[in-house]
């Protein structure tokens, strides 16, 4: 229902509304001034109307789309098994491993991969001992530290919490 429509519900004020309410200072935003001023004149003609009737209103029907199949889209030949769970044949994993120059392993562990999606997985590296981290902190940082001073061995994190240690790291300085 539109108010504008019905002039004789409103009296010829509601044209000037805007003039009102920017003449005064006013506490009401436009829109509670416009509902209390509109409520005002629809109880003073007595009609059985409020502000709430004339606000356009829509209701959205529900739409059955019937999108999945009620059946499967392909013909089932034999089922060769059921689980209750997947066996740890089927899971797939993933291995990290670190090694020497002397080909020695000094980090191996083999992780499910559904465990790291969405994660940060990360091979750093960190002091062996803790001679080694004071050796570190006396240089003021690894970067200032001589490589053939210290042992560093691999770190696997995963979202930054320390998944695997690395065994031993190389000494002198070597490569990985």
């Amino acid at each position: 229902m539109d108010i504008f429509s019905h002039p004789e519900l409103v009296s010829g004020s509601l044209a000037n509304i805007r003039d009102k309410y920017l003449s005064a200072v006013q506490t009401e935003t436009p829109l509670e001034y416009l509902r209390s001023h509109i409520n005002t004149e629809l109880e003073t003609g007595n009609p059985p109307l409020l502000y709430n009737d004339f606000l356009k209103t829509r209701t959205l029907l529900p739409e059955v789309m019937n999108i999945l199949p009620n059946s499967m889209q392909f013909d089932q030949k034999r089922i060769t098994h059921e689980y209750t769970e997947i066996p740890a044949e089927l899971i797939h994993k993933v291995r990290f491993t670190a090694r020497d120059s002397n080909n020695t392993e000094l980090l191996n562990i083999e992780l499910n991969t559904f465990e790291l999606s969405n994660k940060q997985v990360v091979i750093t590296y960190e002091p062996e001992t803790v001679e080694d981290q004071n050796i570190i902190n006396s240089y003021r940082g690894l970067d200032n530290t001589p490589a053939y001073l210290v042992r560093l061995r691999p770190v696997l994190k995963v979202n930054g919490e320390r998944t695997a240690v690395g065994k031993d790291g190389p000494a002198d300085g070597r490569r990985l």
